[in-house]
């Protein structure tokens, strides 16, 4: 994947020409209405649901912040993985069966957590995110998030993120808070043990 970093409009090329298509989504173009000082970065990690693939680019006007973190990128690493060049190349390639897939996991996925958040209103704080498949929802419980999360995993075996391991040198970050993924097939199953486990405590 070819990247023109210093470009107002950044170019994406692949070798035979193709280039992901974000004309139908006008707010992830063009870095060059961006302010001073911000970025645009995307990686094929989430979009295509290739976890592990660390490839992307940024879009940003800040020429020393690009310099900056130009040489971040040579000290980590000089050169990207070959082969995951390589299957950052197949997936856009094959971005609109990927993409396609994709969203259809998620428009699976999240009327089961509205019906989920809906039965225990009383203890979650529930809003569908605009886009993506994540969602940061709001825990009410007088344990506070990182209890729930600590007893959820330890008694019935699912894993969320609460807020309170997260961090931003932009501001202050929620701490009553946990990080949801939706993007992945197979949610019945959780969704599951979430509900055995909610009622086991509150029967205690």
């Amino acid at each position: 994947v070819a990247l023109g970093r210093r470009q107002v409009e950044v170019e994406i090329r692949v070798e035979d020409g193709h280039a992901p298509d974000v004309s139908a989504c006008p707010e992830l173009l063009p870095a060059k209405n961006a302010p001073d000082g911000c970025h645009h970065s995307r990686t094929e990690r989430l979009p295509f649901g290739l976890p592990g693939l660390r490839i992307g680019w940024i879009a940003c006007q800040d020429s020393s912040l690009v310099s900056r973190m130009e040489r971040m990128k040579h000290y980590l690493s000089i050169c990207n993985s070959g082969p995951s060049e390589r299957l950052a190349k197949i997936a856009l390639v094959n971005r609109e069966q990927l993409l396609a897939r994709n969203c259809r996991i998620v428009d699976e996925n999240l009327p089961k957590w509205d019906a989920f958040f809906a039965r225990h209103a009383y203890l979650f704080e529930w809003q569908r995110p605009d886009g993506a498949c994540i969602a940061f929802p709001r825990y009410k419980g007088a344990e506070g998030v990182e209890e729930f999360c600590r007893s959820l995993v330890e008694e019935s075996g699912v894993l969320l993120l609460p807020g309170t391991i997260f961090s931003s040198r932009l501001g202050p970050v929620p701490k009553d808070r946990f990080r949801l993924g939706f993007g992945r097939s197979g949610l019945k199953e959780g969704l599951a043990a979430m509900d055995a486990h909610i009622m086991k405590n509150k029967a205690d």
